[in-house]
């Protein structure tokens, strides 16, 4: 009861406001969302080619463990980029609204898969865990609101104990891209290898 009339309070002093136009009431009007466009094509994973369905090309297969990586969005866009700092890192509890037009995204692009032929069958959502003093100071795990989502809209098994955390890492977002797969490296550990078997 507390927690409802403190963020209503808040509400009043800051009201929501579209993160593109400023219109009151959403973290995200349609309209701005709309803006933000789709990726158009698939690339290889590991060397950025054009790849069908994002799978690594001949020439990558051996180096990467990865069947398919798809993008839902370019991080350059700055719209996204903004809607996604502001979804991770702002502590204000209505902020996490932004899971519903932000997951959108990646739902259309699966959608356009699943018109493709693509089938999502014995898929397994897994979103990756924060270590928990992180998820503690935040109040929540992003990737898990966001695979929530996804598990709902395509009625598929959400499994948030698959992934473990082994070790304390540094935030990503002020690494380049060398020093994020080093931060990561053996970051995580399979929990339950029967969950995911064949899936």
């Amino acid at each position: 009861m507390y927690k409802q009339y403190f963020k209503s309070f808040l509400d009043i002093i800051f009201p929501v406001e579209c993160l593109g136009c400023g219109k009151e009431g959403q973290w995200l009007c349609d309209k701005c969302l709309n803006s933000i466009p789709l990726v158009n094509r698939f690339t290889c994973p590991i060397c950025n080619r054009p790849s069908f369905h994002g799978q690594p090309c001949p020439a990558c297969r051996k180096k990467s463990k990865l069947d398919n990586l798809w993008i839902a969005c370019s991080y350059k866009n700055k719209l996204l980029k903004k809607a996604i700092k502001t979804f991770k890192y702002t502590k204000y509890g209505g902020v996490k609204k932004l899971a519903i037009p932000l997951t959108s995204l990646m739902i259309k692009l699966l959608e356009d898969l699943i018109n493709q032929g693509f089938s999502l069958t014995d898929f397994l959502i897994v979103p990756i865990p924060l270590f928990y003093y992180r998820e503690h100071s935040r109040g929540f795990n992003q990737a898990e609101l966001l695979a929530q989502e996804i598990a709902k809209k395509f009625n598929l098994e959400l499994a948030t104990n698959v992934l473990k955390r082994s070790k304390i890492t540094a935030s990503q977002a002020k690494l380049n891209s060398k020093e994020r797969q080093e931060n990561i490296k053996d970051a995580f550990k399979v929990a339950d290898k029967e969950k995911i078997k064949n899936k």
